[in-house]
């Protein structure tokens, strides 16, 4: 992954974190600022690292933004399209969950066609998540916990990827603690 793609990731996270604890009874300030202290780190550290956008070449770069526009192309059309049909069923209580399981399944071919490992976790974890959220019977207590859940694991990908990728040259490497 590259650091471009842990930003917009995180972003996505942030906005999932949002609509979950914004949608209950655990929208606050200090709640808000749990993600933005999370997306802040995660852009810090992607700052500091070079992805596979400063070595591939832009006819590879382009394939891959040709690559990833089908599958996020696809992935907005279905949310339409389950947006709608669950409307029109009256079950927009299940919104977080379908839409956590297509995003989730949207992971899978990116992951075949960067190749990026990571994202099958990822699309796993998402499904299992939007799976599990269908198992919760409060709306409320369902939207919190997929859209709490789907935050997580979309920022827990941004941080492993950034801490896999190399740092960009110039940018001293962290140090661990203790000798």
């Amino acid at each position: 992954m590259s650091a471009t793609g842990a930003v917009i990731m995180s972003l996505f996270a942030t906005i999932w974190w949002i609509v979950g604890v914004k949608s209950s009874s655990h929208g606050s300030a200090p709640m808000y600022a749990v993600a933005v202290a999370i997306t802040v780190g995660i852009l810090l550290l992607a700052r500091r690292r070079r992805g596979d956008e400063v070595s591939s070449d832009s006819v590879e770069r382009s394939r891959k933004g040709r690559l990833l526009g089908i599958a996020s192309g696809l992935e907005g059309l279905a949310i339409f399209v389950a947006g709608n049909v669950l409307i029109n069923a009256g079950r927009r209580d299940l919104f977080a969950p379908v839409v956590a399981i297509i995003v989730g399944v949207h992971f899978f071919p990116i992951a075949r066609w960067l190749p990026a490992r990571l994202y099958y976790l990822t699309g796993a974890l998402l499904v299992a998540l939007g799976l599990t959220g269908f198992c919760v019977s409060d709306p409320a207590t369902r939207l919190l916990f997929v859209s709490v859940g789907a935050a997580c694991i979309l920022w827990l990908t941004s941080a492993a990827a950034l801490r896999a990728s190399p740092l960009r040259h110039g940018s001293p490497r962290p140090t661990g603690t203790g000798t």
